[in-house]
C-alpha cells in the first residue's frame, strides 16, 4: 500500500513540475474574459447572480458549474490568474488519479494502469485543456464524469456479487442503490460543467459489454433514465448553438473522415498544438490530406474487422467513438473550431486503455535483459518526449501574444483576421502599449510634428516612415496587425474598433471616427466603439452626439457606472455653459433609465 502510495504521489508530483510554466500564466484574450474577467455574474456571489448563473449560457453554452467555481475564486482571490491556473491543474492530477483507478477497475495490472494514467497526464494534447482558464469545464466535467464511471464499475461488481450471495439483504440493497445515486448525481454536476457529458450514457452501456453484464430491459432502463436527466441540460445549449450543416457530398464525407482521424494522428503523431485548426483546402481526394484520412479511416475498419473479438481493443476504440463522435464535423460552417485539441481530452482514455495495457504486455512477454532494456529506454523516452512536449506546449499558454504569436509561426495558412486581431489587441492589452502612446507623442512635441502627419502617412504606406523613434516603430507594428486584419475581412469590426480606439488615443479624431463608425456599423451592438464615440464627441464639445451615443451604449450596458458618469458630467457641462432645455433633458434621462442621482456629477468629480 506504501508503495502504491509513492507511486500515486510521484506521478502528481512529476505532472506538476511537467506544468509548472502555468504557475506563471496570466488570462489570454481567447474567451478568458467572456468567462471570468469581464463576467459580471461571477464577481460577486449573491442570490441575483447566483440565479443569473443557473439561468443563462456563457458563449451560447449552459455550464453552471463552470461559472460557479469562477465565483467561488473570485470571491476569495479576485483576478489573481494564478489561483485559477493552479485549480486548473489540481483539477487535472484528480482526473489522472480517477484515470488510474479506472483502468485497474477494468482489470488492468498495476504496471498497465500506471503507464496509461502517466500518459493521460503527461500527453501534449491535453494542454489546452489545462492551460486555458476557460477550459475549466473541460478538467471539471472530466473530475465528474470519471466519478460516475468508477461508481457504475462499483455499482455492477457489488450487483454482480450481492445477487450471487444474498440479493434478500437489506443493506445490500441499499449500499447497491447508493452507488447507483452516486452515478446519477456525478452525471448530473458532469454535464452541468460541459454538455460533452451527454455521451455518458453510452460509455456506461460500453461498460456493460466490457464487463459481461447482461444486456437486457433493466440495464436499457438505467441509460435512459439518465439520458432523460442529461438531455434537457444539454438542450439549453443546443438551443443557442443549433444549426443544420451544410451536407455537400462528397466533400461532406471527406470533411468527416478527416476530422474523424484527425484526433488519431494528433494523438499518435503530436508534432504541434494550436488553438485554432484550419480546414485544409482544397476539399477533395486531390489533396493528400484527405486522401491519407480516408486511407487511415478504412485501415481503423479493417483493424476493428481483425480484432473483434478483442474485448479490450473494441472497448477502447467505442470509448473514443462513443464520447466524440458528435464533435466529427460535415463543414466548417459552426464556429472558428472544426477540430480542436482540447475535445479529445476525455475520450482519449480509450485509446490509452489499449495501448498501455499492450505496452505492459509486451514487457512480460520479452523477458531477456535485453530487451527489457530496450524496452525501458524507448518508455522512458517516451516520457521524456511527452514531458518536453508538455513543458514547452504550457509555456504557449503563459500569455496572449505568445498564443497568437505561436498561432501564426506554427499554423501558417491559419493566418485569419482573427488572429491578428487578436495579436493586435494582445499587444494593446500590454501594459506598455500607454507608456509608447505617451513616449510617442512627447516624441512629436519635441520635434515639433504633427501626430496626423507621422501617423497617416503610415496608415496609407508603412515603408515611408517619417519618423524613426522605437516608440514609432511599435505603434506602426500595432496598426499593421489591425490592417492585415482588415486586408482579409473589411468588414472586420473589431479590428476596426481597435484602429479607431488608437487613433483616438493618439489625438488622431478624423481617423478614429472613421473607424469607430465603421465598426458600429458592421456590428451595431459593439459596446466599445459606442463608448469610445460618446467620449470623442464630448471631447470636442458636441454634446447631443455624445449622448447619443452614450445613449446607446446604456441600451447594451444599462449598469456600466462609466458611462452613466459621463453622461452625467455633460448635463453638468451643460447647464454651466447655459444649455437650453438642460433641466427638462436631464430629467428625461433619469426618468428614462431609473437612475438614483440627487444630481449630476460634477467634473470636479
Amino acid at each position: 500500500m506504501t508503495k502504491k502510495f509513492l507511486i500515486i504521489l510521484s506521478v502528481i508530483i512529476f505532472t506538476a513540475l511537467v506544468y509548472l510554466p502555468v504557475f506563471h500564466s496570466n488570462f489570454v484574450n481567447w474567451d478568458d474574459d467572456v468567462h471570468l474577467t469581464h463576467n459580471y455574474y461571477v464577481h460577486e456571489l449573491s442570490l441575483q447572480n447566483l440565479k443569473n448563473i443557473f439561468t443563462t449560457t456563457v458563449n451560447g453554452i449552459y455550464i453552471p458549474l463552470t461559472s460557479l467555481s469562477f465565483a467561488l475564486e473570485y470571491a476569495v482571490f479576485k483576478d489573481n490568474p494564478v489561483v485559477y491556473h493552479v485549480n486548473n491543474l489540481i483539477l487535472h492530477l484528480m482526473v489522472v488519479l480517477f484515470v488510474y483507478f479506472f483502468f485497474k477497475a477494468l482489470g488492468q495490472t498495476d504496471r498497465a494502469a500506471l503507464i496509461g494514467a502517466l500518459i493521460f497526464a503527461w500527453h501534449p494534447m491535453h494542454v489546452e485543456s489545462v492551460a486555458w482558464v476557460t477550459e475549466r469545464k473541460d478538467v471539471l466535467y472530466s473530475v465528474f464524469y470519471m466519478l460516475a464511471l468508477l461508481c457504475y464499475l462499483k455499482y455492477i461488481h457489488f450487483g454482480m456479487q450481492w445477487s450471487r450471495q444474498n440479493p434478500s439483504e437489506r443493506g445490500g440493497r441499499l449500499k447497491y442503490q447508493t452507488y447507483l445515486l452516486g452515478v446519477l448525481l456525478c452525471a448530473l454536476l458532469s454535464v452541468l460543467s460541459k454538455p460533452m457529458a451527454l455521451s455518458l450514457p453510452f460509455i456506461l452501456l460500453l461498460c456493460d459489454w466490457f464487463k459481461k453484464r447482461p444486456i437486457n430491459a433493466v440495464t436499457l432502463m438505467e441509460k435512459l433514465v439518465i439520458g432523460f436527466m442529461l438531455v434537457p441540460v444539454v438542450l439549453i445549449s443546443y438551443g443557442t448553438q443549433a444549426r443544420e450543416p451544410m451536407v455537400i457530398w462528397p466533400q461532406s464525407a471527406l470533411i468527416w473522415t478527416w476530422s474523424a482521424m484527425f484526433y488519431l494522428r494528433k494523438f499518435f503523431f503530436p508534432d504541434y498544438f494550436v488553438h485554432l485548426y484550419n480546414l485544409p483546402q482544397p476539399v477533395s481526394l486531390s489533396n493528400p490530406v484527405y486522401l491519407a484520412s480516408l486511407i487511415g479511416f478504412v485501415l481503423t475498419l479493417l483493424l476493428v474487422v481483425r480484432f473483434r473479438k478483442n474485448r479490450l481493443f473494441i472497448f477502447g476504440l467505442m470509448f473514443y467513438v462513443c464520447s466524440i463522435f458528435f464533435l466529427w464535423r460535415f463543414d466548417n460552417q459552426a464556429d472558428a473550431n472544426v477540430v480542436a485539441d482540447r475535445f479529445m481530452y476525455l475520450p482519449s482514455v480509450g485509446i490509452i486503455m489499449f495501448c498501455s495495457h499492450y505496452i505492459e504486455q509486451f514487457w512480460r512477454k520479452w523477458r531477456s535483459p535485453t530487451t527489457r532494456a530496450l524496452c525501458f529506454l524507448a518508455l522512458s523516452g517516451l516520457f521524456v518526449f511527452l514531458g518536453v512536449k508538455t513543458f514547452y506546449q504550457a509555456c504557449v499558454w503563459q500569455n496572449s501574444v505568445k498564443l497568437w504569436t505561436h498561432q501564426l509561426e506554427k499554423h501558417q495558412q491559419g493566418a485569419t483576421a482573427l488572429v491578428f486581431e487578436k495579436l493586435g489587441a494582445a499587444y494593446k492589452e500590454d501594459v506598455v502599449y500607454d507608456s509608447l502612446i505617451k513616449a510617442y507623442q512627447t516624441c512629436l512635441r519635441q520635434e515639433n510634428r504633427s501626430p496626423r502627419l507621422c501617423m497617416a502617412r503610415r496608415s496609407v504606406k508603412l515603408g515611408r516612415q517619417t519618423c524613426y523613434h522605437r516608440e514609432a516603430i511599435s505603434l506602426v507594428f500595432l496598426q499593421s496587425l489591425f490592417s492585415g486584419a482588415l486586408d482579409i475581412k473589411p468588414d472586420f469590426a473589431y479590428a476596426q474598433f481597435h484602429l479607431g480606439e488608437m487613433y483616438f488615443d493618439l489625438g488622431l479624431d478624423e481617423l478614429a471616427e472613421k473607424y469607430l463608425m465603421q465598426s458600429l456599423r458592421n456590428e451595431p451592438s459593439h459596446f466599445n466603439a459606442m463608448f469610445y464615440l460618446g467620449q470623442l464627441y464630448r471631447k470636442h464639445d458636441r454634446h447631443e452626439q455624445a449622448i447619443d451615443f452614450y445613449d446607446q451604449a446604456l441600451r447594451v450596458n444599462l449598469d456600466n457606472k462609466k458611462v452613466q458618469r459621463d453622461i452625467m458630467k455633460i448635463y453638468d457641462e451643460m447647464s454651466k455653459d447655459g444649455h437650453a432645455g438642460y433641466v427638462q433633458a436631464y430629467q428625461r434621462f433619469l426618468d428614462k433609465y431609473r437612475l438614483v442621482f440627487d444630481r449630476p456629477f460634477s467634473l470636479e468629480e
